[in-house]
């Protein structure tokens, strides 16, 4: 069923979340994880991997990470697509509900937009 999740990770509470509910599906599925974070500083970047890749060892999982720069709803949509991704699992919110607010909301694009399910975690 989900072979291959990808795990749209910022480091907010609602993605902590999505993380947490993708390793135990992961565990029981036997599927992979590709951790996938949208940000221009590499620090950041370095920053959330650790982050999300320490808290996944705890699973018997493979994990994969990819960063990407641009618009992070439409980076993330196609990735999983061209990845063959089976699910993607998002926090609720990010950062900046006044970001999304004034930008447009990231949930709603990628849920409007995925071919494949998504997990929205909040």
């Amino acid at each position: 069923m989900f072979k291959n999740i990808l795990l749209a990770y910022d480091g907010s509470a609602h993605a902590n979340k999505a993380m947490l509910y993708s390793g135990h599906i992961a565990e029981m599925l036997k599927a992979k994880i590709t951790i996938i974070t949208v940000y221009e500083d590499q620090q950041v970047v370095e920053h959330y991997s650790r982050e999300a890749e320490k808290y996944l060892s705890n699973y018997q999982i493979a994990i994969n990470h990819i960063n990407v720069s641009g618009s992070h709803a439409r980076q993330i949509v196609e990735y999983a697509e061209k990845s063959n991704q089976s699910l993607i699992a998002i926090g609720a919110y990010g950062h900046s509900r006044l970001k999304q607010a004034l930008l447009g909301s990231t949930t709603g694009y990628i849920l409007g937009h995925s071919k494949c399910p998504v997990l929205l975690a909040k």
